[in-house]
């Protein structure tokens, strides 16, 4: 899985030529980072501080209960964002 971070909200499922033309604009704070399966990229009630786009690969956003109950809340895939 591949993320960029600091990507634009307002994009649906854009073509692949157009994501690598927009993200290849900004110029700050962007930054690519690969992560393998499983691996946390931030946990619940840790301050967000930053959009992430994924450009290759699935991300699994989920949320653990105070019971330790986790649910999953949505499965994210190519051009998708989350933040």
């Amino acid at each position: 899985m591949q993320l960029a971070t600091k990507a634009p909200k307002a994009m649906s499922r854009p073509t692949d030529l157009y994501v690598v033309k927009l993200l290849g604009k900004i110029s700050e704070g962007k930054r690519v980072m690969s992560c393998r399966k499983g691996e946390k990229v931030f946990s619940q009630g840790v301050h967000a501080d930053a959009i992430y786009f994924v450009q290759a690969g699935r991300v699994k956003i989920t949320v653990v209960s105070s019971s330790g109950k986790e649910a999953v809340l949505a499965l994210l895939g190519p051009h998708d964002f989350f933040w």
